[in-house]
């Protein structure tokens, strides 16, 4: 049997649904490299990420946003011709790629390694996002402390 990214990624799905979020991790990590730029990996960058957030390795998890960020600003025009696709189902996966990356831009700023470094790239990244300065809240910056 020979390993695949899907394996190694459908393994990494099941170990999050257990919450062995240490397992899930290092399968995630095997499943990517498989093809680092591969579309699909921005959610999987994002959600090894949010698996190093679970088992708290902040530093390992900004490195995963961080990658799920760059791969989306690599692909930014196509993801800009799937968004004006007639298929919907392309449209769909735009959207959820774009979602991630801003969710990942949150969770970037949340992970960063200081409080400074973290307000700056939530006003450097976020608040000066078109497509989030709207649905910003002051809150947002308490939320960052949690």
């Amino acid at each position: 049997i020979q390993p695949s990214s899907h394996a190694y990624l459908g393994l990494a799905d099941l170990y999050v649904n257990n919450q062995q979020f240490s397992d899930a991790a290092e399968y995630y990590i095997k499943g990517i490299e498989f093809e680092p730029e591969r579309p699909s990996n921005i959610k999987r960058y994002f959600q090894l990420g949010m698996t190093f957030v679970n088992i708290e390795d902040p530093s390992k998890a900004y490195d995963a946003f961080k990658k799920c960020i760059n791969l989306v600003v690599s692909l930014h025009k196509e993801i800009d011709t799937m968004l004006n696709a007639t298929d919907e189902e392309l449209k769909n996966t735009a959207m959820e790629w774009t979602y991630l990356s801003l969710t990942a831009e949150l969770w970037l700023a949340r992970t960063s390694s200081s409080p400074a470094e973290s307000i700056k790239l939530y006003t450097e990244r976020i608040l000066n996002n078109s497509l989030l300065h709207n649905t910003i809240t002051p809150f947002d910056y308490i939320n960052l402390a949690d």
